[in-house]
């Protein structure tokens, strides 16, 4: 079990009062294969960025709702539904919410053919709680999986909701310098940086684990064996 897991109750504070995530433990089934997936970022028909996330192999499954006294919440004693701010959300295992364990990503912005910068965002920079629900092939965007979150909004527009896409923000929002990057469940990406914006599209492929890996080599190994030996044998 994951150490977010383990938590029982997360809080984080917002202006208008405490944000509260009560985590259950799931019961739906793990992720067998690999959890670990490969991202590449296109603009006008180049390469502009690349990155990698992994994800838990279990499912998700919990209450997100904010609530307007600073309290802690207490996972035996869950705050009045009367104090919530907004309608909770709640994530069961059977919706496949898997939470991202790792992210890292980083873009190259050029102006007239010419590099002028790069910008690198990582898990730190993203919404507060990030999901993917596995494709059933190994490919992303796909439409039997895709980006889920759920986020608490910030400093200035605190609010509980839920979207398909993951943000980021590299960068304070005072001074009004900072690059921020958002990449939408359909396959397209927007990134607003301070030395240059651009949009484009986005690729995923799932990293396969060194024990698939191996297993395909030693398949690949043995049947070029048994052709040798066979081979021989009708030469005999």
């Amino acid at each position: 079990m994951s150490t977010a897991r383990k938590l029982a109750v997360a809080a984080a504070s917002v202006a208008l009062g405490w944000a509260a995530m009560e985590a259950q433990s799931a019961q739906a089934a793990k992720i067998t294969g690999p959890t670990t997936w490969n991202l590449s970022f296109f603009s006008e028909g180049e390469q502009v960025g690349s990155g990698q996330f992994s994800i838990e192999r279990e499912p998700f499954e919990g209450t997100f709702a904010e609530v307007n006294t600073p309290i802690l919440v207490d996972p035996d004693d869950p705050p009045d539904p009367r104090s919530f701010t907004a309608e909770p959300i709640e994530i069961d295992a059977s919706d496949n919410f898997h939470q991202l364990t790792s992210f890292s990503a980083t873009t190259i912005q050029t102006s007239d053919g010419v590099r002028i910068g790069e910008v690198s965002y990582d898990l730190s920079d993203g919404d507060t709680f990030l999901f993917l629900v596995p494709p059933e092939g190994d490919t992303l965007p796909s439409a039997t999986g895709g980006l889920r979150n759920v986020s608490f909004g910030d400093s200035r527009f605190p609010a509980l909701s839920s979207g398909q896409d993951w943000f980021f923000q590299e960068g304070p929002f005072e001074p009004v310098i900072y690059n921020q990057f958002r990449i939408r469940d359909g396959g397209s990406f927007s990134e607003a940086a301070a030395t240059l914006s651009q949009t484009g599209t986005w690729t995923a492929q799932r990293v396969p684990e060194p024990s698939t890996m191996a297993g395909t080599l030693l398949a690949g190994g043995t049947l070029g064996a048994w052709r040798l030996r066979k081979r021989k044998a009708r030469a005999g």
